[in-house]
């Protein structure tokens, strides 16, 4: 090993930085030719498995098409950032395109938040900064009053971040696109990173309608004049969402996922297997190349076998640091970047049938499962078994076999673990949650029997001793709502006892609101509404429990239940969590 050689990118998403600092990059810079040239629909959506490269492929894109705003002739900062990429050799494609286009560039990975307000917030901060970097309109001769009071909007923080300005944040997409379009009479390119995510937490943390309606219209009114104002749009994320739910009015759409056919796209995101040849020989690795391909290969994109970059560029990162490389092994990097968020919707809603595909999968086998082109996030909650399937092999847990076939419209596919360090993964995040030992469902007949029984202190000591096995006080430190954290722990104890329930839904719209978790005695005349809460200490559980069960009355759960001749006795259960301890307060109506 020498002093002059580049240096690992991990964690960099910038395009810019890597090439300016000197780290090592593995050129995809073709796909510029291939997204903007060839013959791919004005919008286009690009869905990868997290931790594959989509940031810094729109880092690139942003880098080489995006204009000079001080000087527009002057191209030198964009040749010494290309000058050696491969991009660079076919002098006509940057002559047409590199530095040649206004260019808006968008993250939307931190518009989330617990409530409605907190994203607001977020999106007007990320707008706000969008618009800062373009103040320089501000004294365009090409705009007029009233585009400039527009671009003063954007540029009001405070202004911005008012809920009562709901409808400039729905139009400040729009807005910049048509502010850079008149300034420079030049379509603007349009790039948007991680899409889904204000839709994935906001459909986590229950407000999920709000946020479609607020984002629907800032993607829509953006891009729905694309054939005047934007020469391109790409957009990336996770999960492909229906486009009838985000992009009502957008013409010229299409979208890649990876079990799309259209071969071109398909190696631009992640690394192939010559790719990564090549990393390992440029740091003297070759020597780990078949624990590489063991432990991070298995993508089948298309029937490409695809790596997952993070894992390769963490590898040799590792690697390296070894005194002797005897010691080199093959972690586990990817488990500490995926969320289990969507995957727990799920807990206490997969049957005994997908719980034995698991295994199978976990043993080495394959499965064949239908695939869902369109998924709303929203959708994950009817706990559809496909739905959670196809989440699975979006997300990365799973991919097509090799040489399957990729009719994904008419024909189930068949689906893999990966590799073995996904195999790991798949052990920890996905089926420790779904596979229940005798000792469990004994614990769950004691649940069920204290819930029907109307007994709250025998339930809660059930609770507790439910608790103490089965939640790790390291669950306690992510982000993610503690509530939907207890309520899907509810789920997977009473979906064990399934035979003795009817009518069970979880977040089912009752009264003036939404119930946690309600369901009916099969062999009795008893419906039972449970309403989650979760304290910061547990001097407060009893507080909270009573304020969960006031809910069920305030909002008139019940009423469902009223009209109902099979049910004579509804049972409403407050329930509080604090770590592994829980308060039960309980109340009987009599119709």
């Amino acid at each position: 090993m020498t002093e002059s050689l580049l240096k690992l990118p991990k964690g960099k998403q910038s395009y810019e930085n890597i090439v300016k600092n000197n780290f090592y990059y593995v050129d995809k810079t073709r796909a510029l030719k291939t997204v903007f040239e060839d013959d791919f629909s004005q919008v286009l959506l690009i869905t990868r498995p997290r931790r594959f490269g989509k940031s810094l492929t729109l880092s690139m894109f942003n880098s080489f098409l995006s204009l000079n705003y001080e000087d527009e002739k002057d191209l030198s900062h964009h040749i010494e950032l290309f000058k050696d990429k491969e991009i660079y050799k076919d002098k006509g494609f940057c002559e047409q395109f590199m530095g040649q286009y206004p260019v808006i560039a968008i993250s939307l990975k931190d518009v989330q938040g617990l409530d409605f307000e907190d994203a607001y917030k977020a999106l007007a901060k990320e707008i706000f900064k969008l618009a800062s970097k373009y103040r320089f309109l501000q004294n365009s001769t090409n705009l007029d009053e009233g585009d400039k009071l527009l671009l003063n909007n954007l540029l009001d923080f405070s202004f911005l971040r008012d809920l009562k300005n709901l409808d400039i944040l729905k139009s400040s997409l729009q807005d910049l696109i048509s502010l850079l379009y008149k300034h420079y009479d030049k379509q603007v390119i349009l790039l948007i990173d991680e899409y889904d995510v204000p839709l994935a937490k906001s459909s986590l943390n229950g407000y999920y309608k709000q946020m479609v309606d607020l984002m629907s219209a800032f993607y829509s009114k953006a891009l729905k004049d694309t054939d005047e104002f934007v020469q391109k749009a790409v957009i990336t994320g996770c999960l492909r969402v229906a486009k009838e739910s985000i992009f009502t009015g957008v013409n010229n759409f299409s979208v890649n996922t990876v079990f799309n056919r259209e071969d071109d796209l398909t190696t631009i995101i992640g690394f192939t297997e010559k790719e990564t040849e090549s990393m390992l020989s440029y740091f003297d690795l070759s020597d780990f190349k078949a624990l590489v391909k063991e432990n991070y290969d298995g993508y089948n994109f298309n029937n490409h076998e695809i790596y997952c970059s993070w894992d390769v560029v963490s590898f040799c990162q590792s690697a390296l640091k070894q005194q002797e490389q005897s010691k080199v092994k093959a972690d586990c990097y990817w488990i500490n970047t995926s969320s289990n968020d969507i995957i727990k919707q799920f807990l206490g809603f997969i049957s005994p049938k997908d719980s034995d595909d698991m295994q199978t999968l976990v043993d080495g086998g394959s499965v064949k499962k239908n695939i869902h082109v369109n998924m709303n996030h929203e959708d994950l909650k009817n706990h559809d078994s496909d739905d959670f399937w196809s989440m699975l092999a979006y997300t990365g847990y799973l991919t097509a076999a090799p040489n399957a076939e990729f009719d994904i419209d008419h024909e189930p596919i068949e689906l893999v673990i990966p590799n073995k360090s996904i195999l790991e993964c798949f052990r920890l995040n996905i089926l420790q949650f779904f596979t229940k030992d005798e000792s469990q469902l004994s614990k769950a007949h004691n649940i069920l029997n204290a819930v029907f029984d109307g007994k709250a202190l025998d339930l809660s000591n059930a609770l507790e001793d439910a608790l103490a096995h089965y939640i790790s006080i390291r669950d306690f430190s992510s982000n993610e709502p503690k509530e939907s954290y207890y309520q899907g722990f509810l789920n997977g104890y009473f979906s064990s006892q399934n035979d003795l329930l009817k009518g069970y839904a979880s977040n089912a719209e009752l009264g003036n609101g939404y119930a946690d978790i309600t369901f009916k005695n099969k062999n009795k005349n008893i419906a039972v509404i449970i309403e989650i809460k979760h304290a910061k200490e547990e001097s407060e559980n009893q507080a909270r429990a009573f304020e969960a069960l006031d809910q069920i009355e305030k909002n008139k759960y019940v009423i469902n239940y009223l009209g109902d001749d099979y049910v004579t006795d509804i049972l409403c259960y407050g329930i509080c969590f604090c770590k592994k301890s829980c308060y039960v307060a309980f109340k009987e109506l009599k119709k």
